[in-house]
């Protein structure tokens, strides 16, 4: 029979929601599963690296402070972070806090991230390709940006947008930005 300490890494490890740890120079340490599987990655895709190695990469300027504000204050903050998964945008809380060593000094910062879901009406009945379009309008890619980031034409990306401002009932692109952030 397994002790309380191998049950309690099996809940750990199994979370729902993702958890890590990085050490002082932001490099990943420890992930869970649930990361792992949330962002489609394996341990040796994210394990050793920073956050601009990875899909959130354009959020690492956020990321990499809030994680500063944690070691400065050596106390647990909890941060409204954005990041992105297969090409969508993704809104959450993170709960960071300090890692010490025995010892007492800091070694790292650990975290959890919980998704907040999104409003149904939005996303409701969008397909993955409209929703990844959607979050490249939003964080500011151009058709052509975004066909090369999802591997399509830039005339089906467009085509997506068509589909995405009938759906969304939007006139443009601006009504389209203005829309996810107020119905999210």
């Amino acid at each position: 029979m397994g002790s309380i300490m191998d049950t309690t890494l099996f809940e750990i490890q199994n979370f729902s929601c993702s958890l890590f740890a990085k050490n002082l120079k932001g490099i990943y340490v420890w992930v869970n599963e649930a990361m792992l599987t949330k962002h489609g990655l394996k341990s040796h895709e994210i394990l050793g690296k920073v956050d601009e190695e990875l899909p959130w990469a354009r959020f690492k300027k956020f990321l990499c402070q809030h994680d500063k504000e944690v070691i400065e204050s050596l106390q647990p903050i909890v941060f409204r972070e954005t990041i992105s998964r297969e090409g969508c945008i993704i809104k959450g809380l993170c709960h960071k806090s300090p890692i010490f060593s025995q010892e007492g000094k800091i070694i790292g910062v650990r975290g959890v991230f919980m998704d907040i879901p999104t409003k149904p009406s939005l996303l409701a009945g969008l397909t993955v390709r409209e929703k990844q379009c959607l979050a490249h309008v939003v964080s500011g890619k151009t058709s052509q940006e975004s066909a090369e980031a999802l591997g399509l034409s830039r005339r089906t990306v467009e085509s997506y947008l068509e589909v995405l401002k009938s759906k969304l009932n939007c006139k443009n692109k601006a009504e389209l930005i203005i829309k996810y952030y107020t119905d999210s």
